[in-house]
């Protein structure tokens, strides 16, 4: 939910084009522990930037999946999903060669470059793979000698652009009586009565401000 909301900040009209990056790692790479995965994605984002000749942002998510062949098979091994944002192209088989020199010169991995252009390209791409939540309970890599670490992280933050927070203060009772009943509208599960709350977020949660709040400022929030 943390990395959905600083997603949602994110002001991708300053942000033309993205690339998505996903980096696997190949049998006979030791990933167990979360510093060698630290260091392994710290070098791929510095052989990045020397490909580029300037410093970039990432935006990374953790992903972990029981591998079905090779001599890890029916064990869980990590995959990295990674949003370089105002970044139009690199070479898919630059991206692949760097991220082989990260983890140890191995003579072959599986990479994926794609570009993301726009808002919504970000988005499908988040949906899809960024924001799924853990496949595995976390017992499960404590089980198998795994470090599980962060699932998830930002890096050169301040190369990102962030929308202004335009409007921040407490709802009337009215619109919270409003924000209520379209909760219960669009969620099931939600009840007013039981005293929880819900988040609602992108074109939800302007269509909450727009139609029950009547504050079209939120398309710039």
């Amino acid at each position: 939910m943390r990395m959905l909301r600083f997603m949602n900040r994110i002001d991708w009209t300053k942000i033309e084009h993205s690339l998505f990056i996903t980096l696997t790692y190949p049998d006979g790479v030791a990933f167990e522990r979360k510093d060698e995965r630290n260091k392994h994605r710290y070098m791929f984002m510095r052989y990045i930037e020397e490909c580029l000749a300037r410093p970039v942002a990432s935006i990374w998510r953790c992903e972990w999946k029981i591998r079905k062949t090779g001599e890890w098979k029916g064990f869980v091994a990590p995959h990295f999903h990674v949003i370089i944002p105002d970044v139009t192209y690199i070479p898919f088989d630059e991206v692949n060669t760097y991220w082989k020199k990260a983890i140890g010169g191995v003579d072959k991995v599986a990479t994926d470059v794609r570009r993301v252009t726009g808002h919504q390209g970000a988005l499908r791409y988040i949906a899809k793979y960024v924001s799924k939540d853990c496949y595995l309970d976390k017992l499960v890599y404590l089980n198998n000698g795994i470090e599980v670490g962060r699932s998830w992280g930002v890096t050169r933050k301040h190369l990102i652009p962030m929308s202004p927070v335009l409007v921040s203060r407490p709802l009337t009772d009215g619109e919270r009586d409003r924000v209520q009943l379209a909760g219960k509208n669009k969620l099931r599960w939600y009840d007013p009565t039981d005293e929880v709350g819900f988040t609602l977020l992108g074109d939800d949660a302007i269509t909450m401000f727009e139609k029950m709040l009547n504050l079209p400022i939120a398309k710039r929030c």
